[in-house]
């Protein structure tokens, strides 16, 4: 698990936490934890701080974790999902795929687009932990014109 993710995971609980909270917690780490909190403040993470240099996260989500979502998933999925992979940041689930081959079944979620392009090349604002973006490799035998109705990208 990154040390992005053990931060997001210490601070999901809303709660108040000191650096001892945090797996980063020796002091010869503690520029190291400062600097993720900071790249996390940067990519629109909510911290509240207090005057004993405590903080916690404003409107806390769970972070996306691939362990519980392939535990939350039936085997036929796990049969059908090549890859399963949790970014923190991508410019784009879809063109992370794409720059992959497209394979049927690998799936790509992140906590955050830099550049998402949804239907019809719209773009949108995509904030840290607060939805799901997510794009799924798939190729299909059959026609396109027998595949109406569903978003290529």
């Amino acid at each position: 698990m990154s040390q992005i993710y053990s931060i997001l995971l210490t601070l999901a609980d809303g709660a108040w936490h000191d650096s001892g909270d945090f797996e980063l917690y020796s002091e010869s780490r503690q520029s190291t934890l400062l600097a993720l909190l900071s790249q996390l403040e940067s990519s629109g993470l909510h911290l509240e701080r207090s005057d004993d240099r405590r903080l916690r996260w404003l409107n806390p989500s769970m972070p996306l974790a691939v362990s519980k979502i392939w535990d939350g998933t039936s085997a036929l999925v796990h049969r059908l999902l090549n890859n399963l992979e949790v970014h923190f940041e991508l410019d784009s689930t879809n063109h992370y795929l794409r720059r992959l081959g497209f394979m049927s079944g690998n799936v790509c979620l992140a906590e955050k687009q830099r550049a998402g392009i949804g239907r019809r090349g719209r773009h949108w604002h995509s904030p840290l932990c607060e939805n799901i973006y997510m794009s799924v490799g798939w190729r299909f035998e059959a026609e396109p014109s027998d595949l109406l109705g569903l978003s290529l990208g």
